[in-house]
């Protein structure tokens, strides 16, 4: 007799997250669907999450709980509950998320009518004051396969008409993925990468897909917790971001028409160039800042990506300064445009 194979294996890295993790935990146990299993994979966490996981797993039979022997990072952890996955799609949840009580049911019931490699939805955002902020994909809402599929493909990871976010987030836990796709990507990225490592992932899988479907569900719920730094300074940030797009422009000269992803991922360069100036705010060490930015502008990617205008004009209005300066090597100005930066960050403007 041959073994049930569920739905979904929803996948749960578990590193740190012990004070979240019940509550991420009861979420996916509390569906209204419930052909799923559930894959927990403690990353040799120092916290509680062993103990939580193994507690879990006797209360329900769905759940595998996978240890690490060791700290393996992100990427491997989850090219581990790859491995481990028997469903026809993957669902990721982080161990500080949760979802709706319905989030599995509307992602069966949209599969069941669209079988397709890629669903994508929104989210909500649960920010630190209380908040819960809806985020929506900007790709419009619908079924992409066939021509549509293809005429906007080169599309997909490109930013919106406003420069603010791209047409598709490279979020996986925003995305159901048939397994088959994300058993190819295993062991394909570099273990050492530690910025981006959805967007490795995602857009990869984005050069293969001959389906994808775009909702605006939002039964996802990204928590922002108090302990989050996402504004520390990350000396690594620039090489591993770059990294990302140079892989990805080398995978796509794999596919039949690589050259509709170039604007895409020029537009994806500029905008992690910005973002790293912005992240050299944080240097303490200015004379070492300094350097640092000459070495990013001096490099042979970046300035290629410069000179695609229409790249530059992608990203947002104030990364453009940024861009246009460092393209001219006017430090002076960007000197400049960096000290407003700094100052609205020490303001809590963004």
């Amino acid at each position: 007799m041959n073994e049930h194979q569920p739905f979904f294996s929803v996948i749960v890295p578990a590193y740190k997250v012990g004070r979240f993790l019940p509550q991420c935990l009861d979420s996916i146990l509390n569906q209204t669907y419930e052909d799923f299993e559930l894959i927990v994979v403690d990353d040799k966490s120092p916290d509680s999450v062993p103990d939580i996981a193994k507690a879990y797993l006797k209360r329900d039979s769905r759940i595998k709980v996978i240890q690490n022997k060791q700290n393996l990072g992100l990427l491997h952890t989850r090219d581990v509950g790859i491995m481990a996955a028997s469903g026809k799609y993957i669902v990721w949840v982080d161990g500080d998320d949760y979802i709706d009580s319905n989030h599995l049911e509307f992602f069966q019931t949209e599969l069941s009518k669209h079988k397709v490699d890629m669903l994508c939805t929104g989210w909500v955002r649960d920010e630190k004051d209380g908040i819960k902020k809806p985020i929506l994909e900007s790709m419009t809402e619908g079924l992409y396969e066939g021509k549509t599929l293809e005429e906007k493909r080169g599309k997909l990871f490109a930013f919106n008409q406003h420069g603010t976010s791209r047409n598709i987030s490279p979020n996986l836990w925003a995305k159901v993925i048939r397994k088959e796709l994300l058993d190819e990507t295993v062991g394909t990225i570099p273990y050492d990468l530690k910025i981006g490592e959805d967007a490795a992932r995602s857009y990869q899988i984005m050069l293969k897909i001959t389906s994808l479907l775009v909702t605006q569900h939002t039964g996802y719920h990204y928590v922002q917790h108090p302990t989050q730094m996402t504004k520390n300074y990350h000396r690594e940030y620039f090489e591993n971001a770059l990294g990302i797009y140079v892989r990805l422009r080398d995978q796509s000269m794999q596919t039949s028409n690589p050259y509709i992803f170039t604007s895409a991922i020029n537009q994806n360069i500029c905008h992690i160039t910005a973002a790293a100036l912005c992240n050299e705010c944080g240097n303490s060490d200015k004379e070492a800042m300094w350097a640092r930015i000459k070495e990013i502008s001096d490099n042979p990617e970046v300035r290629k990506a410069l000179e695609d205008k229409d790249a530059v004009k992608a990203v947002n209005w104030g990364f453009q300064r940024f861009l246009h300066a460092l393209k001219s090597h006017s430090y002076t100005r960007l000197s400049f445009y960096l000290w407003v930066y700094r100052r609205i960050i020490q303001m809590g403007l963004l």
